[in-house]
């Protein structure tokens, strides 16, 4: 499917990937007027605008809770645009969107699932792992999704985007 979809469209589909963000994000697609809609529209707008329309944007993280809370996070080809959302809802919407150099990276944690003694003929060794940076105080964790995943957040996308951080630090 993400075959002949725009960049942009990719990087909505891997924000709509994190947990969490499915809810708000269909709601606000959806027909009909939505109150969401603006709202959660600004979130992936300042995205887009801030990753080129998708185009610079290797691999996607993130999750909010129920009442909108929490983050999603891009690694790029330049840097990492984090945005830290407070409450998501109709009425009110509250996020703050910024962007890092990786010199601003101050910390990288990796998790791998593969286990040496399994080899890799079968499984590739970055399939499952995962990895963490932190920017600005902030902690960005980046796994790959399970179901239905897109280029951006298969386990190639996170392997990418981990060397993407360690090259530019």
């Amino acid at each position: 499917m993400t075959d002949t979809l725009a960049p942009s469209d990719v990087l909505y589909y891997s924000i709509k990937n994190q947990k969490g963000w499915a809810g708000p994000l269909d709601e606000a697609q959806s027909y009909g007027p939505s109150p969401l809609r603006s709202q959660v529209g600004r979130i992936v707008s300042t995205i887009l605008i801030a990753t080129d329309e998708g185009g610079t944007a290797v691999a996607v993280g993130g999750e909010i809770d129920d009442d909108g809370k929490g983050y999603v996070a891009v690694i790029t080809s330049a840097g990492i645009v984090h945005v830290e959302t407070a409450r998501i809802s109709a009425e009110d919407t509250r996020y703050t969107a910024s962007i890092y150099s990786f010199d601003d990276v101050s910390e990288v944690s990796i998790a791998a699932k593969h286990s040496y003694f399994d080899g890799t003929d079968v499984r590739p060794r970055h399939k499952g792992m995962s990895f963490s940076v932190t920017v600005g105080g902030k902690v960005a964790t980046f796994t790959p999704s399970l179901s239905n995943p897109t280029p951006m957040t298969d386990s190639d996308a996170i392997l990418k985007a981990f060397r993407t951080v360690q090259a530019g630090r």
